[in-house]
């Protein structure tokens, strides 16, 4: 090889080196400038001393372990994207669970019973029977009409009414406040039919559990269906269970409202109407078989 081949092969040799070099001297330089720009956090303010066992001793207020605990899951539900409309983050959630289990209620079961009002919390009308029947009253509705219910709740103690309340609420009542028109007239909810009926049922429940038995309501502040500070359009489309009990009236015998009511959605079961019928379409049929032997 000739010396003026080995010289131009060193030559770019020693570019290339120097270019290199360049390069990393380039990268060093804005490492230090990223780290000088980066900020220690602050650190978090700890307890005083004398209230630090209260993250891990048990109070009057929360277990610690239960409070870590909810706090999980209320991330965990979150992120499954699983959780009813209305609650927009972990803590609206954490606060409807830790509301639910004052009231005696599971996690999700919260969720599903519980609703974010401006703040507050409100129940759902179906919660709201249930949370009535749990401290001991019962409930039936009289005189009802697509225009008004009365909605009778007493107690019984030994066969005999300790406690009895009635209160009527009427569609007429329902619109002078406003709850019944939208930007495009009469709301969906509202409209003559199943939701109707519900919604007036719950109206005059609302009544007497606000004036009567509050308690009931726990940590709610009322029920979702009759709050008028309920935003409507961000609520899930109501379901109309009509299509399902007249499927249930269907039924000729009892093994077939027992298929017809097994193959019904949750929440079909859980409305209150439509287990009513089944429950009384399922009287009629043994009553039936009984006169027929």
């Amino acid at each position: 090889m000739s010396d003026d081949k080995k010289l131009d092969d060193k030559t770019i040799d020693e570019t290339l080196a120097a270019e290199a070099k360049k390069v990393e001297e380039e990268r060093a330089e804005q490492t230090e400038a990223v780290e000088a720009e980066v900020v220690e956090e602050p650190k978090k303010k700890e307890l005083p001393a004398e209230l630090q066992k209260y993250k891990t001793e048990n109070t009057d207020v929360m277990s610690p372990i239960i409070y870590q605990q909810m706090k999980l899951i209320a991330n965990d539900f979150v992120k499954s994207r699983a959780i009813p409309k209305g609650f927009e983050n972990a803590d609206q959630v954490f606060v409807a669970m830790q509301a639910g289990r004052e009231m005696g209620m599971k996690p999700y079961e919260s969720l599903q019973s519980l609703y974010m009002v401006n703040g507050g919390l409100s129940l759902w009308g179906k919660a709201t029977i249930r949370r009535v029947r749990e401290f001991g009253y019962q409930v039936e509705y009289l005189d009802e009409t697509p225009e008004k219910v009365t909605a009778h709740v007493y107690k019984k103690v030994d066969g005999e009414i300790v406690e009895d309340y009635k209160e009527t609420y009427t569609f007429a009542e329902a619109e002078k406040s406003g709850y019944t028109k939208g930007k495009d007239g009469l709301k969906f909810g509202w409209k003559e039919g199943t939701n109707r009926r519900l919604k007036l049922r719950y109206g005059a429940l609302s009544l007497i559990v606000r004036t009567s038995i509050p308690e009931v309501f726990g940590s709610a502040v009322g029920i979702v269906e009759v709050d008028e500070d309920v935003n409507m359009k961000s609520l899930p489309a109501p379901i109309d269970m009509t299509v399902h009990v007249e499927k249930l009236k269907t039924a000729k015998t009892e093994e077939e409202l027992k298929r017809f009511w097994v193959a019904l959605p949750a929440e079909a079961k859980d409305d209150e109407l439509v287990t009513k019928t089944k429950d009384e379409i399922k009287e009629k049929l043994e009553e039936a078989q009984n006169d027929s032997k």
